[in-house]
């Protein structure tokens, strides 16, 4: 009996280890060659579906970069540009809206810029919008500081006296050395007349730049050194005597060297220019320097930017100042376009543009803006 049961056990255990074996057991070698095959048929095909499909992806979303990139460099210069009147009045001895904007005409053809795919700061335009400091109020100009002497632009001693209009005594001497303080050196000044003298129903005007070491206060008064001017109160002919290019030649009438302290003033001028850096050519960049010279990029791989304005003067748009003499002040409405690129080591593919040859996607658009406070000038 109990051999019996023995080889009952063993049997049981024989069948168990079995069915164990055969419940455990694997691919065999061919289900396993042929599960592979499969796999590798299966994936060669989505990676190659991937590969194919990476590049149009990265151009769509180069693309789209692009586009955003571009409207928000739109809506930038709207906002900016449309709160840029076209010239002052004189009938208010507080004129503290923008002025007016002066453009800098591109110096290399763009042309020769799109034959090399090469783009530097020569190859753009750049515009300056003008306008008058809120932060000092109009004063008046004198060549002593009783401020009731006349002031001559072209004295050789080249120091211009500002007081307030009316009374010097009608600010304190803090307030003066607050002013003082903003006119530091390089800063340009517009000398105009309120009364004096108005031909053809425009102010005569005339503007200096304050020289080192700066301005400074004593009393109720405010000290300027300046660049005498030359002529009938013209700059001369170094930038640096008129920065913001305020002077043209078309406009010489406009100018004059006599202020009187009990009619004319004296305002402080800022200017927010838009240009392009071209000092790296693989992304040229669209800045905005301000008026204190912080520079901001507003959007990067610029290929192209052109301004033109319709003037008073000239039926259309110019994009050469020429045509309306640099007359700022004529300026009614800018055309400002702008075109940039995708990053050019962006697109792997054969895909040439037509604005230049080159491989990356090309995007521009045109605006027109009519700046606010335009007179009649």
């Amino acid at each position: 009996m109990t051999t019996m049961n023995n080889q009952r056990k063993t049997f049981n255990r024989a069948m168990m280890s079995a069915s164990w074996r055969k419940s455990v057991a694997g691919f065999s070698l061919i289900e396993l060659m042929v599960a592979m095959s499969l796999f590798l048929v299966i994936g060669g095909a989505v990676v190659a579906l991937i590969r194919r499909h990476v590049p149009l992806f990265n151009t769509a979303q180069n693309q789209a970069s692009l586009n955003v990139s571009l409207r928000n460099a739109v809506a930038q210069l709207q906002m900016e540009v449309v709160n840029a009147g076209s010239s002052y009045s004189a009938t208010n001895p507080m004129p503290f809206w923008p002025i007016g904007a002066t453009i800098t005409p591109a110096t290399s053809a763009i042309a020769t810029c799109q034959g090399t795919q090469t783009y530097v700061a020569a190859c753009f335009d750049q515009f300056s919008l003008i306008d008058a400091d809120s932060t000092i109020p109009a004063l008046a100009p004198s060549s002593d500081p009783t401020g009731l002497a006349q002031i001559n632009t072209n004295a050789p001693a080249g120091v211009l006296y500002l007081t307030y209009p009316g009374t010097p005594s009608g600010a304190t001497s803090n307030q003066y050395a607050s002013w003082a303080a903003t006119l530091t050196t390089g800063t340009e000044l517009m000398l105009v007349q309120g009364g004096t003298d108005m031909p053809a129903g425009q102010p005569e005007i005339s503007v200096v730049v304050v020289q080192a070491p700066g301005a400074t206060s004593t009393g109720n008064f405010i000290q300027v050194p300046i660049a005498p001017t030359t002529g009938n109160g013209i700059p001369v002919t170094s930038p640096t005597d008129d920065p913001m290019r305020i002077y043209d030649a078309g406009e010489s009438a406009r100018f004059t060297n006599l202020f009187q302290p009990q009619f004319d003033y004296a305002i402080k001028l800022n200017s927010t220019r838009y240009s392009v850096d071209g000092s790296d050519p693989t992304n040229p960049k669209l800045i905005r320097t301000s008026p204190t010279g912080a520079v901001d990029v507003i959007a990067e791989q610029i290929v192209g930017f052109n301004v033109g304005a319709w003037s008073s003067i000239i039926n259309g748009y110019s994009s050469s100042p020429a045509t309306y003499n640099s007359d700022w002040a004529s300026i009614r409405s800018l055309q400002i376009q702008l075109i940039a690129r995708t990053p050019p080591s962006s697109d792997v593919s054969s895909f040439r543009n037509t604005y230049d040859q080159g491989p990356y996607q090309v995007q521009g658009v045109s605006v027109v803006i009519n700046p606010r406070n335009l007179n009649s000038n």
